[in-house]
């Protein structure tokens, strides 16, 4: 069944709650139920709570646990159920608060290359392999720059990030949208503070945000490294339980749910279109909501918030 792509949805595909190590609940209370919710369409419930069913029964066999009678294969809160616990709004930066078809961190991407021959006197081709191969094994560029061959990390990011912001503008619609959405909102991004403010600035968003965590604060630990997150959420005094992340990247969310994120995915402008799948399966159970537009995500998660509850 091809979903309606003429009305917003919204998906939340595995909850689950990560327990302490102090915790002792019983093992089958690890894990939430299991819910798909795309709007309140009528058409697509049995689809969707086959869906749950499906997944769920996956994941306990995985754990080799067996579903207990307390856990509701069929339960399908209400959207505002799952988003009134969010007290934090957390955001990545570069490919998430702006789209990546605006192609302005590929000035990044490119601009790291010319670093590296330049530093080491190179040509572009073999700068490549080791931009690309430090990104991979350490999170960033930088971090494997720094750690085999001790480079001061401010001269490295002023020139990646001394770059043509004109290619992005005001964006009046996830302004208003943000506006909406009641709670903190902080940007929590590998790149620096400097490259943060001015995107931030340029789009016209940057009254919304409390703070920004940069990869300076970070003592640059990049994401998806798990210290990186602990650092993020004690000196922004967030609560893992009470906070979402949208990333571009499937791998920086995964240590976000470890902790007890609700994790959002944001995918290219017509991903998710194009493959109604996208939305209705993320590539893994660490992803919650998947979508391939912001702007319209969080206008549905500001009216799921709204919605009064039922008595």
């Amino acid at each position: 069944m091809l979903l309606d792509r003429s009305q917003p949805s919204f998906i939340v595909i595995a909850r689950r709650r990560i327990l302490r190590p102090t915790d002792r609940s019983p093992p089958h209370l690890q894990f939430a139920a299991i819910t798909v919710l795309i709007d309140n369409s009528s058409s697509v419930i049995n689809e969707t709570l086959l869906l749950a069913s499906f997944i769920s029964t996956k994941i306990m066999k995985k754990k080799g646990n067996s579903l207990p009678p307390t856990v509701k294969r069929s339960a399908a809160p209400d959207k505002s159920q799952i988003l009134a616990q969010i007290r934090d709004w957390v955001f990545d930066l570069d490919n998430t608060l702006y789209p990546a078809d605006n192609n302005l961190f590929d000035q990044v991407d490119r601009r790291m290359g010319e670093f590296i021959a330049r530093h080491f006197g190179i040509g572009a081709q073999e700068a490549r392999v080791i931009q690309k191969r430090y990104f991979h094994t350490y999170g960033t560029t930088l971090r494997g720059l720094m750690l085999h061959h001790g480079l001061e990390p401010e001269g490295y990011l002023d020139y990646v990030h001394d770059i043509d912001l004109s290619v992005i503008g005001p964006n009046r619609a996830l302004d208003a949208a943000l506006h909406r959405l009641d709670g903190r909102k902080t940007v929590f991004t590998n790149g620096s503070l400097k490259h943060a403010e001015a995107v931030l600035d340029r789009l016209g968003i940057a009254g919304h945000f409390t703070g920004v965590f940069d990869i300076a604060a970070a003592e640059f630990v990049p994401k998806p490294e798990p210290a990186c997150y602990q650092k993020m959420l004690s000196a922004l005094v967030i609560a893992p339980d009470q906070a979402a992340l949208f990333e571009d990247t499937a791998d920086n969310l995964t240590p976000a749910a470890a902790l007890g994120m609700t994790t959002v995915l944001v995918v290219p402008n017509g991903a998710a279109a194009a493959d109604p799948a996208a939305e209705r399966k993320p590539p893994n159970d660490q992803i919650h909501f998947v979508t391939d537009d912001l702007t319209r995500w969080l206008q549905m998660a500001a009216d799921a918030r709204e919605t009064p509850k039922k008595p």
